[in-house]
């Protein structure tokens, strides 16, 4: 028992000296994949320390999350390619979360194609089947101009409160702000 308990010290000290200076590296710059590699060799070693703990809650995380967390470590990095990658990586995640949502067959503001296709109806007489070709190509490219629009404006404010924005700030300039800025030119 004694001889076990002293190899199994002796194992700990070994796995703390090759384990936790790597972990911390991990730590300080989120590389996900050094955290995995840790994250394995740890359990492999049957190893755990506070901040193999930190690596397996961080790797726990939603990719999202991590993702956010690694973007505010490269702002403070202050490393631009990161950055970059970083942002590129959240909107591709925000995309697939709601990519449906920007499909343009399942857009909610369209209007209905038997409506849409009705309204050139009432401008020349058409038989039904040149109005059902008509309807079947409304989401089709026209070389010619559109008789109507596609939206339908009550829909289209309603869709728009719905859907979510990858923008993160938006700023609005009102007249007061021009003037002000006039004033500072002159």
């Amino acid at each position: 028992m004694a001889l076990e308990a002293r190899v199994r010290d002796a194992l700990a000290v070994v796995a703390a000296s090759k384990i936790d200076p790597i972990a911390k590296a991990a730590i300080d710059v989120l590389d996900k994949h050094l955290m995995e590699t840790v994250s394995d060799e740890a359990k492999r070693a049957r190893y755990a320390s506070e901040d193999v703990t930190k690596i397996d809650e961080l790797l726990g995380l939603s990719a999202s999350d991590f993702t956010k967390l690694q973007l505010q470590k490269a702002n403070e990095l202050d490393d631009p390619d990161r950055i970059v990658n970083r942002e590129i990586k959240l909107k591709q995640l925000t995309l697939e979360t709601y990519g449906s949502l920007y499909d343009v067959d399942t857009y909610a503001g369209y209007r209905d194609k038997q409506e849409w296709a009705s309204r050139r109806i009432r401008l020349f007489a058409f038989s039904k089947s040149r109005k059902e070709k008509l309807a079947n190509a409304m989401l089709r490219h026209q070389s010619t101009p559109i008789h109507c629009a596609l939206t339908d404006p009550a829909k289209v404010t309603a869709t728009a409160t719905m859907m979510p924005t990858t923008m993160t700030t938006t700023t609005t300039t009102t007249a007061k702000d021009w003037k002000t800025y006039d004033r500072k030119a002159t």
